[in-house]
Order: C-alpha cells, then structure tokens, then sequence
C-alpha cells in the first residue's frame, strides 16, 4: 500500500490546506512542461495520485482506516466459507458500500481547527494577568456603604459594599461609613488590599494572585504543551477543550468570587 504522505511529503495530521500547499509545491516542480527528467512524469502521477485520495474527505477517511489496518483489510477481501450449503441458510449481504461511522479521530481532525483557538487564548490570557499584575497598582480612597453579612455551608462570608468602581469586596471587619483605602490591579480591577487609617486595619486580599495562582499557571502549562503537540490531533483537540475550560474557570474567579 502507497503511503501518500510520503508521496506528498505531510504529516498524517496534515490539515487541508497543508495538504493543498503539498500538493501545488510538487506539481509546479515536477509538471512535464516545467521539468524534462523523464522520472518526473512518472512521481507527477503518483503526486496526483496522492493528492486524489488525500484531498477529498471521505476518501482520505477509507485511506486512513485501510493504513491503520492493513490485515484487516486483506481478512475482509478473503470471502467466507458459508456454514451450510443449502442457499435457504445463507444471511443476505447488504448490497453497495455501507458508509463507515467516523471514528473519534475523524471527528477530532474535523472539528481540530475550530477549538485549536483556545490554545492561544489561553497563552494570551495568561501573558494578560501577568501584566495586569506587574504593572503599577492603583490606590483609591473609598466610604464604606454597607456591610452584609452571608452564613452559607462554608462558613460567614463579609461583603463591603464601597462608593467607588469595586462594588461588592470580600473583606474583613469594618464599620460603615468608615474611609478606606483600596488598592487594586489596573486591568482586572482585582483588590489587593484594604486599609482604614482611622483603626489601623489591613486586609490583604489578592484575590486570583494569591492562592489559587496555580489555576493560572495550570493554564500555561497546558497552552505550551498544546502549541508543541499541536500536529498530534489527539492531543492537541483534548488540551484545546482543557484549556477552554481553564479560561472559564480563571475568569469566574476574577469577576465572580
């Protein structure tokens, strides 16, 4: 069996237009017309050849299955010795070619350049905090508005609600009406701290940067092993969806909680 990868010089997990790129390259270089080698001729037939099977979806998904199992193929073109002689016995075939159900590849292969984004989404969002987090801090002097007080499974929760652009904060133990001093991230708007001269007290937040920062760092780990393993179609589909996943759950700690 002709490998035509090989014919064309692409990967397996070559996308459509790698293929079509292949294929043009090849048959400019080798055309009868622009190439006198008389071998030429014959590896332009085979690169059309190639290109024939490779360039056309469904018959590059035959190709595929019949290169990933060869003894199957040869098993199935054997035919088989019926069980009785008498014709009444024999099971009917079902006539013409049955169309073979697309295996997770298939549809991994198919589906690969619409989710392949969230890999770059996530190596971007990640540079995105970093800088939301190296770049100066901005400190605001804020009155305290309200004090709510929520008792849940996990224990009490204090909410303080201020005048200035962070509405709601997670904060400690203040007295409304008091002024505080707030300082936060210039991007994200994330709290970092909360202070009240008139007491003395501090809060240090941090919020997406203290703690759960492995949650970012997660997400960079799995975006750089994506761009690396982005001509595997397994992997590369798999840590799209992860990375997908980790963008949503990064943002839901930043806005959310």
């Amino acid at each position: 069996m002709k490998d035509y990868y090989q014919v064309l010089g692409v990967n397996p997990a070559a996308s459509e237009g790698e293929i079509k790129r292949a294929y043009r390259k090849l048959a400019l270089s080798y055309h009868p017309d622009k190439n006198p080698d008389p071998n030429a001729i014959q590896f332009f037939q085979e690169v059309n050849e190639a290109y024939d099977v490779l360039g056309d979806a469904s018959r590059r998904t035959q190709y595929d299955y019949q290169r990933k199992n060869p003894f199957k193929q040869i098993i199935e073109a054997t035919p088989a010795t019926p069980h009785h002689r008498d014709p009444a016995y024999r099971r009917r075939r079902p006539s013409g070619n049955q169309p073979r159900k697309p295996s997770n590849i298939d549809l991994m292969r198919r589906y690969l350049p619409y989710v392949r984004w969230m890999t770059w989404a996530g190596l971007g969002f990640f540079m995105l905090l970093a800088l939301d987090y190296c770049l100066p801090v901005i400190t605001s002097k804020e009155d305290i508005t309200a004090i709510r007080v929520y008792t849940g499974k996990r224990g009490t929760h204090t909410i303080v609600e201020t005048s200035g652009p962070n509405a709601k904060i997670h904060a400690g133990h203040f007295v409304r009406g008091s002024r505080v001093e707030i300082t936060y991230t210039p991007i994200f708007r994330t709290v970092l701290h909360i202070f009240e001269p008139a007491s003395g007290q501090e809060v240090a937040l941090k919020g997406i940067y203290g703690p759960v920062f492995f949650l970012p760092m997660i997400l960079l780990i799995s975006s750089s092993i994506g761009l690396f393993l982005r001509k595997n179609v397994e992997y590369a589909f798999n840590i799209s969806i992860t990375n997908g996943i980790l963008i949503l759950v990064v943002i839901y700690m930043i806005f959310v909680i």
